[in-house]
């Protein structure tokens, strides 16, 4: 699993999450991402993940492809790489840095559920020994 974030156009910010081994880019609609981007193939390059790691190729010698800025045919992805294809740049996130990042969000809810806890049972103590106080 491995998440793709765009960086840039109409669709900047938005992440898109996959769990295939492989997964076709493109302007063609069949592709796992199609993107409307003039300077693209119908299927311009592939993310595979095999026992090496996750790559990404391209499909033809004229199909623009590159990581962190240097055009490249074939090429493993590491957590962070910028890829350019045509003029679509996404930033590549792998699942470690995904379940880092989920992780810490649980962990911050997990500490204000107990802090509201917490709180919520010093205000009982607090309301019991005020009304044993109006009886004494």
């Amino acid at each position: 699993m491995y998440r793709l974030i765009f960086i840039n156009g109409k669709c900047k910010g938005r992440r898109l999450v996959f769990r295939n081994n492989r997964s076709t880019i493109g302007s063609d609609p069949k592709c796992a991402l199609s993107l409307d981007d003039a300077e693209l193939l119908g299927e311009h390059a592939v993310i595979e993940r095999d026992e090496h790691g996750i790559h990404l190729r391209r499909l033809a010698p004229e199909a623009a492809v590159a990581i962190n800025g240097d055009e490249v045919e074939h090429a493993a992805l590491h957590d962070g790489d910028i890829i350019g294809i045509g003029g679509t740049r996404l930033r590549f996130q792998a699942q470690q840095s995904m379940l880092q990042e989920t992780g810490g969000r649980r962990g911050d809810h997990m500490q204000y559920l107990t802090l509201a806890a917490v709180i919520i049972l010093l205000l009982l103590e607090l309301a019991i020994l005020i009304g044993w106080s109006l009886y004494l």
